[in-house]
């Protein structure tokens, strides 16, 4: 009596021999096939996490892994031009999740920190000018310094030292979307911890506020917003963090990312454009001029020290400046490309 194993096993040698009788595979063309999974491994062998999140990756391979098997297993043309169909489909899907790319035009103004301290697109003659802190707060003079940095080089800034910039062209700085990138590794943490500013409040400034936080002020055309990404200790002292404040005006929007996560994402916060003015003040690593901050009504200069003085203490490193409002995918593949 036969039991069920050795039916099971006559079962299935006798569809194998059926499927040999009725196609011994000679006439199975797979040259088709044999194209797309060498295109297929060439795309997945040179993608890194730099240009596709890893999860899309590791999906990727696995299709194509199945997908030799299938073909291995295929008896027929029919099965092997599904096979075919699918994979191409996988390739479509695997491209579809690439990170967008940064058009080269809509970097306005960057800074490596690695000598040729700034590049930038267009006519524009920007310049960088080393300056040491007010000595009215700081007597010792401290120039901005090079140090080793999360990309090449980066800038070293401490008691007051920052960079004016002039040459620049006001208008690339403001109009209806506004994106900041910038690696980070402050030296301590507090309030009045400025990466860059353009007129200050009247245009917009990126620093690290108390809390260990980005914090940003954007000047619209219905007021002043400020804004920042509410997570604690997300840019801790002594550690370096990339960090990305993206805006659309005309949406409204702007979203704080860290490490190339979204941290925040503020709604119905901002309008129209950025102003600009006559005179335009740009530096990094400070809020103001010492004559400046003297102008305001606010500002006591008998008050000012080293502790309460509106500048960067600590590391910057490829700080840049451009005229969209980066996407999610835009920030990672930045992200994933520097880090």
């Amino acid at each position: 009596m036969k039991t069920l194993k050795t039916i099971a096993l006559m079962a299935i040698a006798a569809i194998c021999f059926a499927a040999c009788q009725k196609n011994t595979g000679s006439d199975v063309d797979k040259a088709e096939f044999n194209t797309v999974v060498a295109e297929a491994e060439a795309l997945a062998n040179a993608a890194t996490t730099a240009d596709y999140p890893d999860a899309a990756i590791s999906t990727f391979k696995t299709a194509i892994e199945n997908a030799k098997t299938a073909a291995s297993a295929a008896t027929t043309q029919k099965q092997i031009d599904n096979v075919v169909s699918n994979l191409k489909a996988a390739i479509d899907t695997f491209k579809a999740s690439a990170f967008d790319v940064i058009p080269a035009e809509a970097l306005t103004f960057e800074c490596k920190f690695d000598g040729e301290a700034s590049k930038t697109t267009g006519s524009n003659a920007w310049k960088l000018e080393a300056a040491c802190g007010p000595k009215e707060v700081f007597p010792t003079a401290t120039y901005p310094t090079y140090v080793d940095g999360k990309v090449g080089k980066a800038v070293k800034l401490e008691n007051g030292a920052n960079f004016n910039i002039t040459g620049f062209n006001p208008a690339s700085l403001a109009g209806s979307a506004l994106s900041i990138s910038v690696w980070v590794k402050p030296s301590k943490v507090y309030a009045n911890n400025y990466i860059i500013s353009f007129n200050r409040w009247s245009s917009w400034k990126l620093q690290l506020q108390d809390g260990s936080k980005p914090f940003m002020t954007l000047a619209h055309s219905d007021g002043i917003a400020d804004m920042d990404n509410e997570t604690d200790n997300s840019c801790p002292a002594n550690e370096w963090h990339h960090v990305v404040v993206a805006s659309d005006l005309t949406a409204g929007t702007v979203n704080f990312y860290v490490d190339g996560q979204l941290t925040k994402a503020w709604e119905n916060k901002v309008k129209g454009t950025i102003p600009t003015f006559d005179e335009n003040y740009l530096c990094i690593g400070q809020q103001c001029s010492w004559e400046t901050a003297c102008k305001d009504d606010w500002f006591n200069p008998a008050d000012a020290n080293a502790d309460n003085w509106s500048c960067f203490w600590g590391l910057l490193d490829e700080l840049k400046v451009y005229n969209i409002s980066l996407t999610a995918g835009q920030v990672s593949k930045l992200y994933n490309s520097e880090k």
